[in-house]
């Protein structure tokens, strides 16, 4: 797992820039062919965290 850090500059999904660090988790999933090439890809991400890390503390 890996994850994008950095502070907050401009308003993002209707929170308002408040110069608030935040940490974003991801992991990528790859599925290879016999062949070595990727098939498939799943991502996924740790939004309630960012959500948190930005002051949302409440869903809507």
């Amino acid at each position: 797992m890996n994850a994008y850090s950095g502070t907050q500059m401009r308003e993002f999904a209707g929170i308002q820039n408040r110069g608030r660090a935040f940490s974003l988790r991801h992991a990528f999933v790859f599925e290879f062919d016999a062949h070595g090439r990727i098939v498939r890809l799943a991502a996924y991400w740790d939004n309630v965290r960012l959500f948190e890390d930005l002051g949302k503390t409440t869903l809507g």
